[in-house]
């Protein structure tokens, strides 16, 4: 029981995604270059990283 309930979370943790700023990425243009990323207030920002990223 203690292991399904210890998987249960992984699984879960691993479906949710968390906005990862991309440091490399230094202008608009070639941020949003990508559809799953948003240039905002001077940083682009990616939303397709889960927590272990």
């Amino acid at each position: 029981m203690k292991f399904t309930l210890i998987t249960s979370n992984l699984s879960r943790s691993s479906q949710s995604f968390h906005p990862t700023s991309i440091p490399w990425l230094t202008n608009k243009a070639d941020c949003e270059h990508n559809l799953s990323r948003v240039w905002r207030e001077g940083h682009c920002w990616d939303y397709e990283h889960d927590p272990s990223f």
